[in-house]
């Protein structure tokens, strides 16, 4: 049992209050190309994001401070509760901290971390006493540009990178992770990693320091799923058959 099956249980149940109100939650980014590539691309967090579907007459719903406000409630309030079930996978989990995030760029997002009594040494060589660990991210649907933009970018050669008709706003997506909660598909996560390393198109959707380290994830995430896109990783070889001799009857 990892961290992620208690959070993913919770994010289920996220999904069917999120029902309700005609929303879907997608797993996205990282966790998407890690089920995409069977474990070939390794996280260790969850990114999801929520996206509005329609309401009575077909029209599009929004994503508005009531929805975010939801859903920040829905794990915060919960909290106690998972820590209780996480401390049995981790002793040393001390506390789950929900925090909720504005960015103008890449949209609003909720962030789910563990504080760890465990000491370490950060990327500039100071110790802590304790581990923050990012384990959840949830995302919020903003305008659609980027989909836009993969679509009269990488969709030229007449791929289509909606998920349908009636809600073009979504991407492209696959089978459910576990029967409840859709991946964005594999052919999407790559065309949208093209797009946000563009060093012309990128800035429109996060900031500079945000791609600078993002970078590396997203070059992986395309060439991990660019081998599954080509089916696979290996080829397998024909075995080379002898034909057979026959005597002639006499």
């Amino acid at each position: 049992l990892k961290i992620w099956d208690i959070l993913i249980s919770y994010l289920k149940d996220l999904q069917t209050y999120l029902s309700g109100d005609n929303m879907l939650l997608v797993f996205t980014g990282g966790f998407a190309t890690h089920v995409h590539t069977n474990g070939a691309y390794d996280t260790e967090d969850l990114d999801c994001k929520v996206y509005p579907l329609t309401d009575e007459s077909g029209e599009r719903l929004k994503t508005d401070s009531n929805i975010k406000k939801n859903c920040f409630n829905f794990f915060n309030s919960r909290r106690d509760e998972i820590l209780e079930k996480l401390k049995k996978i981790d002793s040393e989990i001390q506390e789950v901290k929900v925090s909720f995030f504005q960015r103008e760029l890449a949209g609003d997002v909720i962030k789910i971390a563990l504080e760890i009594n465990r000491p370490f040494t950060d990327s500039k060589g100071l110790w802590k006493p304790k581990t923050l660990k990012a384990v959840c991210d949830i995302g919020f649907w903003k305008d659609g540009a980027i989909l836009d933009v993969i679509q009269q970018t990488s969709g030229k050669d007449g791929t289509n990178y909606r998920n349908s008709s009636m809600t073009r706003w979504i991407p492209l997506l696959e089978n459910p992770y576990d029967s409840k909660i859709p991946l964005l598909s594999k052919k999407y996560i790559v065309a949208e990693k093209i797009v946000l390393l563009d060093k012309d198109l990128g800035i429109m959707f996060n900031t500079p320091e945000n791609i600078d380290y993002k970078k590396k994830h997203w070059e992986e995430q395309i060439n991990k799923l660019s081998n599954y896109l080509k089916g696979g990783k290996r080829k397998r070889k024909k075995r080379k058959t002898k034909k057979r001799k026959y005597k002639k009857r006499t």
